[in-house]
């Protein structure tokens, strides 16, 4: 990143965001649907840090759609977009199973690819449990239950991040994909962990997937969490 480059910030109000304590002067720019017609026109040399993370396929659409026709063609921008590890669940060799969010996510990767003039580069983030949902599902469990034999998972921190951010602000141009995150036990993040021989089969059967996700929540209630399907990959880190 020149120390001269403008630099813009999509969804400044993430809490990701603000735990990273970046240091650098930027200005905020809203990622709402009823701000999408607000949205600057990115000068050349521009960089554009997206944290903005609409609930659906429509509205990831709307942004990503709104926002490219604000860079102009040619005009140098950097763009560093906050992605996760879950667009690659699809491909995995133990549970090919990706979710709506992951689809969500993996959707506004391929259309920030598509514009080859930029310089992109695609953050993929693990389970955060330092705040936020993943922060409330570890702070209420009292018991995790598990795949026998998965003891791990992708786990991602501000630390992690900042890294990965400054990281993209300097790489050289093109497109790249920075991982990050680290491979942690599970039983270091819950308190207790419960691995159960036979339960991966049952998340293979696709008929199951209702019930299992209607038992999560019913077992929640007494503290306990099941995994959903679009959750499973994020502990399969054996």
């Amino acid at each position: 990143m020149h120390p001269h480059s403008p630099l813009y910030v999509v969804g400044a109000g993430s809490r990701l965001f603000q735990s990273l304590a970046l240091g650098l002067a930027f200005t905020a720019v809203s990622g709402r649907p009823e701000a999408l017609a607000a949205l600057p026109r990115f000068p050349p040399g521009a960089v554009i840090l997206l944290f903005a993370d609409p609930p659906d396929l429509r509205q990831t659409q709307a942004l990503l759609l709104s926002l490219l026709e604000r860079v102009p063609v040619g005009s140098g921008c950097r763009i560093i977009y906050m992605s996760t590890i879950s667009t690659t669940f699809g491909q995995s060799a133990v549970f090919p199973y990706e979710g709506p969010y992951a689809q969500k996510k993996r959707m506004a990767e391929t259309i920030l690819a598509s514009r080859t003039d930029l310089d992109l580069s695609i953050v993929r983030v693990g389970n955060v449990f330092d705040h936020g949902g993943w922060q409330a599902v570890r702070n209420r469990t009292r018991w995790a239950w598990m795949p026998a034999g998965h003891s791990s998972v992708f786990v991602s921190n501000a630390g992690l991040v900042r890294a990965a951010v400054n990281a993209g602000l300097q790489a050289e141009p093109g497109h790249h994909v920075v991982n990050s995150w680290r491979v942690a036990p599970t039983a270091g993040i819950f308190r207790r962990v419960v691995a159960i021989p036979g339960l991966l089969s049952l998340y293979k059967q696709g008929w199951l997937r209702l019930p299992l996700k209607m038992a999560g929540r019913l077992l929640r209630v007494v503290k306990v969490y099941l995994p959903s399907h679009d959750d499973l990959n994020s502990f399969l880190a054996k």
